[in-house]
């Protein structure tokens, strides 16, 4: 019998941070120049899209109407076998978001209270996806099998 071809087949869900546009503005005003900024006539999103790019980051900020949210920072990319946005760690969650706020100087972090956390397919509204995407996911596959190979062997 062969597996479903979902379990073939998976989706790429990018994982990260839903944030309003003030937390938007408080990354970019963190991580960018004013010059920057201005150059992308202070459309923040942009202008750190602009700085993923030429870092050759795998993030990307996306706009998004998520409750209170105006804005998702994905950071990783993680796969969907059944189509549905897959289940996170909730532990693990914790401390990815821990790890993010922690790289905002103290004055900063009182703005991230309350982010949210979760998943995102890529928007049908976009042209293409990039090819980073399933690079990113099969890389995440990997790195979990690896993970998962070394458990069973410690604990053998």
């Amino acid at each position: 019998m062969n597996p479903p071809r979902s379990l073939l087949h998976p989706s790429p869900y990018l994982f990260g941070f839903f944030l309003t546009s003030h937390q938007l503005k408080s990354i970019a005003e963190q991580n960018l120049t004013a010059e920057e900024i201005a150059s992308a006539n202070d459309d923040y999103a942009l202008a750190i899209n602009r700085y993923f790019h030429e870092a050759e980051s795998n993030q990307i900020i996306l706009s998004t109407s998520k409750e209170q949210y105006d804005h998702f920072y994905g950071q990783a990319v993680v796969p969907s076998y059944d189509g549905k946005a897959p289940e996170l760690d909730a532990s693990c969650c914790r401390q990815l978001l821990r790890e993010f706020i922690l790289g905002f100087p103290p004055s900063i972090r009182k703005e991230f209270g309350r982010i949210g956390v979760g998943t995102m397919q890529w928007p049908r509204y976009y042209p293409s996806e990039p090819s980073w995407l399933w690079e990113c996911m099969y890389d995440y596959l990997k790195d979990s099998a690896k993970g998962q190979k070394e458990e069973e062997d410690s604990g053998a």
